[in-house]
């Protein structure tokens, strides 16, 4: 276990990528070199009782990519010797990695520093007759290259500035680029075509391209990422089958609590389009991904080395068979339903068979539940699978059958003798039943991918299309408290795929450990009225590129003889001399105004109680921005706001502070001439 350590160890470092699933516990375990992509593979085993002494074994492609490596040169490693043997495992099956039996090149390794240098080594080992000179200068010439996308891919954009300045339209416009390119997004983002852009941005929203949250101060890890969220589902479940969700939500990490309720992990907008980015495949069709919604069956044929030629029968004609049930003919239509199923074999088996009975259930898990187009794996014992397959027929009744009446017809997509280990895709042991659902929360699709393909299909594909996450008002939740540890895997260098690639384990879920896909793009807003960009989280600062959105008075036209421009250019002018800038106001405001009527709604239920609100009701500053502040202390009309001094109330006349006081009032007409020229 050491070794696996050391070359975990160089995984963090960058130098290498593991392979396997982090969940296989023994046997081997495959991983591939960062700089040249040549694989190989680590074996936990008893050294000792194999008579191994204190050495470990390690096995690699022999010629990788096409390469005739001088393996003689291996053995100047101290404490490194080659093997003149070929090793049988499933996990060497891996197709593209080139360690099936009699591609293998395997080495003994006797010290923790031999395991090092043996894998930098083989990472920069040029062909057969190169030089030691020249396999240094490869090592020190290598430089680390990407598996999937390219590092720079992935677009972490943050767009600030004050309310009104088109944050909203411009993410929208940023999503519709990084969707589809910025060739084609580039007619969409005319002015004329505003609608062209939205409606383009709402396609690809319903599409799953595109995902909007807005964050608030109560927003939590729990709601972006994943979190337990109260369920009932079970308790609605009927007698018979409560046993079985039971065991899977206890498989699943579904906490039991008072009243019926139970608590499920729940993936967060987040984590659901992570999933998304991440399995996408891109406009062509990939035969090597499972279709992840739909429910898997384990079937046992028959006991292996004793049915031999049943499980066999099975295989070689594309069919799976079941011994309960009988003599029936369960193929009417009728039977899709549980009852009728109970009802006919108590009426002509059984009278006393309750829905427990294996000829009632797995008669029914066989024929109704399974549905053509749901997958079935072939159990070898408890802890070994040796098949993989797609249902692609309905229940027949095979009357001339020797054995086993009750039959599908499936496509097997993968078989192996040897079989595989079920701990690699699903954690808890298969129970006795010949046919039953296995727990969908607990399967592990990467990891049975990967068994089923033998390809490695955890790394997001090259072809995969573009998604981006916008999320609105980013600086308004506590960023450290939403993203938790995931702020890291943010980073573009270190997304599933790249030279650094980070993956961490989620808290709630009974998951594989959690990466973010190069291909999902995050495009946040930031109102700088809100809360200064100068308060943002660090780590959030450090992660983001950011964006300026300032108001844009060239973008106003005037209006029923108001100059908009000259308006709104006035206005920013004095509030950024009597706060600051980012609490300016945007072109948004004005954009859409019509008329002169247009005008004074913006100003009345806008504007105006935007200016209250950045000065907390001191009207005073209010006025001076409108134009409508002035020197005394009598009555004044203005354009905006009227203003009528206040006597003190009767026995607090000799109150000589020397400030007077008025009452300030939003007149019902506005005059923009003084504001304008003032």
């Amino acid at each position: 276990m050491r070794a696996l350590q050391i070359v975990e160890a160089m995984v963090a470092d960058g130098r290498v990528v593991r392979v396997s699933s982090s969940r296989r516990k023994t046997k081997a375990f495959i991983f591939r070199t960062a700089a040249s992509a040549r694989h190989f593979a680590v074996e936990v085993n008893d050294v000792v009782s194999r008579g191994y002494a204190q050495q470990v074994k390690l096995v690699f492609e022999r010629q990788p990519s096409g390469s005739a490596i001088d393996w003689s040169k291996a053995n100047d490693i101290e404490g490194v010797a080659t093997i003149d043997r070929q090793f049988k495992n499933s996990a060497y099956t891996l197709k593209g990695a080139s360690l099936e039996y009699g591609k293998q090149m395997a080495l003994l390794v006797a010290s923790e520093q031999a395991v090092v240098q043996l894998i930098d080594w083989y990472a920069s080992a040029a062909g057969q007759g190169a030089t030691s000179a020249a396999l240094l200068n490869h090592h020190q010439k290598v430089q680390p290259e990407p598996m999937s996308l390219p590092v720079q891919s992935a677009t972490n954009l943050i767009l600030y500035g004050p309310p009104g300045t088109g944050k909203t339209y411009e993410t929208a416009a940023a999503a519709v680029r990084l969707c589809i390119g910025e060739a084609q997004a580039a007619p969409l983002l005319a002015e004329e075509r505003r609608a062209d852009l939205m409606a383009t941005y709402r396609m690809l929203a319903d599409a799953g391209r595109i995902d909007f949250v807005t964050f608030h101060q109560s927003y939590s890890y729990e709601d972006f990422v994943e979190g337990l969220r109260p369920t009932t589902d079970s308790a609605e479940l009927p007698g018979e089958a409560l046993a079985l969700a039971a065991e899977q939500e206890a498989a699943a990490g579904v906490a039991q609590v008072a009243g019926g309720f139970r608590l499920r992990s729940e993936d967060g907008v987040f984590k659901r389009i992570c999933k998304r980015a991440r399995l996408d495949r891109g406009d062509r069709h990939d035969d090597r991904r499972l279709d992840r919604d739909r429910p898997i069956f384990k079937m046992a044929l028959g006991r292996r080395g004793i049915e031999e030629n049943r499980i066999a029968e099975g295989l070689s004609k594309s069919l799976i068979h079941l011994g309960w049930g009988g003599d029936i003919d369960w193929s009417d239509e009728r039977f899709d339903d549980f009852e009728e199923i109970r009802r006919e074999w108590r009426e002509h088996k059984d009278g006393t068979a309750g829905g427990k009975d294996p000829n009632i259930e797995m008669t029914f898990s066989f024929r109704s539940q399974m549905q053509i187009g749901d997958y079935v794996v072939l159990s070898d014992g408890r802890d070994s699978v040796r098949a993989f397959g797609r249902v692609t027929g309905e229940y027949y009744f095979d009357a001339g059958a020797t054995y086993h009446p009750h039959r599908r017809k499936v496509e097997w997509l993968w078989q192996d003798e040897e079989g595989a280990d079920r701990d690699l895709f699903y954690k808890n042991m298969f129970r006795r039943q010949s046919v039953y659902r296995l727990a969908p929360q607990i399967i592990d699709w990467d990891a049975l991918e990967s068994i089923v393909f033998g390809a490695d299909l955890l790394q997001p594909a090259v072809t995969a299309r573009p998604y981006v996450l916008v999320i609105d008002e980013i600086n308004r939740a506590n960023i450290s408290k939403v993203f938790g540890e995931l702020i890291t895997l943010l980073e573009p260098d270190k997304r599933l795929g790249q030279i650094n690639e980070l993956r961490v384990k989620l808290p709630y879920s009974d998951e594989p450990p959690f990466g973010v896909p190069p291909n999902l793009h995050i495009v946040g807003t930031m109102n700088t009225a809100d809360r200064s960009i100068a308060l943002l989280d660090t780590a959030l600062r450090r992660r983001f590129e950011f964006r300026e959105l300032m108001p844009n008075p060239e973008l106003l036209r005037p209006v029923d003889g108001i100059d908009l421009a000259a308006l709104l250019a006035t206005i920013n002018a004095r509030i950024e001399y009597l706060y600051d800038r980012e609490h300016q106001i945007g072109h948004a405001y004005f954009i859409h105004c019509r008329s002169r009527g247009d005008i004074d709604d913006v100003m009345r239920n806008r504007v105006i109680p935007l200016l209250a609100e950045y000065f907390y009701e001191d009207w005073s500053k209010v006025a001076a921005v409108l134009g409508d502040a002035a020197g005394g202390d009598g009555d004044r009309q203005g354009g905006f706001l009227d203003r009528k001094k206040l006597v003190a109330p009767k026995g607090l006349d000799s109150d000589e502070d020397g400030i007077p006081r008025f009452r300030w009032r939003v007149r019902d007409r506005f005059d923009y001439a003084g504001l304008i020229q003032g």
